[in-house]
């Protein structure tokens, strides 16, 4: 049996959010049984991605900018060229597939008007916090790109590296357009005329950007939810782990098992590793091998080997 949990304030994310969406138990297996998260090669492209546009961003750099968006090449930048092999070989993807598609979708974010021509980027990789008390919630996110023109209208750039593009449902409730639209009005710039959100989908050249705009009525209902989804996630129970898995969800039962070889990593019984301050107990880093945490371990850390017993629903037959 899973045990009541009682642990300090969990700030809500747009991912945090999403995921209990999807399936709570696997929140649960993350955040709460620190279960390691393997990753895949889709986040890692999307990982360099960001780096690159970040420092690129960095006035020294954009020297670089010129090279890559005139040739398209990697090649062409090898201080870039260097850095994205590097993240591979790191992440354990330096195969052409993956280097191909870093350098298709780079040129797609350099080609999309990156240093907002006549307006002012206010922020990259600007992080925001939000505390509220009225109603009680928490959330913190980071923006890729904020611009500000000069009617002081708003634009949240957001790079995706994602497969598919959103369907217009998904539009509609997209909890990081929510959740950026009320950064920007609530904390990051009050005075802003018109907020909107786009993201360019790296792997869309002929047509990437997707636009999103959230009126005021849609950010007070959004507000009230963030207060209910903070409560469940300050004060989950067993209950609640178990309160929808994806499996139950025909529209995310993908999220077991997809195709013949991918599943969902938390669905099989498995031990993993946990780095450990031994003065609170506090799991500093998981891995499924022990050898990449002795690399890390320091003075005052401990490593335990633990025991996942995997989904409650693992045996059933998908």
């Amino acid at each position: 049996m899973l045990k009541d949990l009682t642990k300090p304030e969990v700030i809500l994310s747009a991912s945090t959010i999403k995921q209990l969406e999807d399936c709570s138990y696997l929140h649960y297996v993350k955040k709460v049984l620190n279960f390691p998260n393997p990753g895949n090669p889709g986040s890692s492209r999307g990982s360099i991605l960001h780096l690159i546009a970040e420092l690129l961003h960095i006035p020294r750099h954009r020297k670089h900018y010129k090279l890559l968006f005139n040739t398209g090449k990697l090649s062409s930048c090898p201080s870039v060229d260097r850095l994205v092999i590097k993240h591979l070989k790191a992440y354990g993807i330096y195969e052409p597939e993956h280097y191909n598609l870093v350098e298709e979708m780079l040129k797609v974010a350099l080609g999309n008007d990156f240093y907002a021509t006549g307006k002012v980027v206010k922020g990259i990789e600007q992080q925001f916090i939000i505390r509220n008390e009225n109603p009680k919630y928490s959330i913190i996110g980071y923006i890729d790109r904020l611009v500000v023109d000069s009617d002081n209208n708003v634009e949240i750039l957001d790079l995706k590296s994602q497969k598919k593009l959103f369907t217009q449902p998904e539009l509609d409730n997209n909890i990081q357009a929510f959740a950026y639209t009320l950064a920007v009005k609530k904390l990051l710039i009050p005075e802003a005329k018109d907020v909107s959100v786009k993201f360019i989908l790296l792997r869309f050249p002929e047509d990437p950007i997707q636009e999103v705009k959230v009126t005021d009525t849609q950010l007070a209902g959004f507000e009230k939810y963030l207060a209910y989804m903070y409560q469940l996630v300050n004060n989950f129970t067993e209950d609640e782990a178990r309160r929808n898995f994806a499996y139950d969800n025909p529209k995310k039962k993908w999220l077991c098992k997809a195709g013949a070889t991918w599943e969902c990593p938390a669905r099989q019984p498995r031990d993993f590793y946990v780095l450990i301050d031994s003065a609170t107990r506090k799991v500093i880093k998981s891995d499924f091998e022990k050898a990449s945490l002795d690399k890390l371990a320091k003075t005052g850390q401990r490593i335990e080997r633990r025991r996942y017993d995997g989904c409650p629903r693992h045996n059933v037959t998908f």
